[in-house]
């Protein structure tokens, strides 16, 4: 289904105006008396729910930091002899993790388990 003008206007000023639907619509050319109920209608339309997700998915981008600028940033600071040794050292481990660089050993010991529950049994008040 194409969109009216007006459901483009309303989908393009919602991405814009933080997800006030009602203000929206108003803005968009809908009547102020029915906008709260064309916002709340109009987000319920698959099609109009698409283009606003579409809309909105570059500014969420540039909010959201990806892994690749994380490490970029730490790597900064690694290589910035102007930086504290504690920075930069904090940096070095943060990217080794994020790189899975260590690896965290745990010690593990076989048990019987049958005999392990009889010691038990036997410690238990008759």
């Amino acid at each position: 289904m194409k969109l009216t003008t007006k459901q483009k206007a309303f989908c393009e000023i919602y991405a814009k105006n933080g997800g006030n639907a009602k203000q929206a619509a108003i803005d968009a050319g809908y009547s102020a008396d029915t906008a709260y109920s064309i916002g709340n209608e109009n987000l319920k339309k698959p099609e109009l729910l698409e283009y606003i997700r579409e809309l909105s998915a570059p500014a969420e981008n540039k909010r959201i930091a990806d892994a690749t600028e994380v490490k970029e940033f730490w790597s900064s600071i690694l290589r910035d002899d102007m930086e504290k040794t504690s920075d930069r050292l904090k940096a070095s481990e943060l990217l080794g993790k994020s790189a899975a660089m260590f690896i965290d050993r745990i010690e593990t010991k076989e048990i019987n388990a049958a005999e392990e529950l009889k010691n038990l049994a036997d410690k238990l008040p008759d």
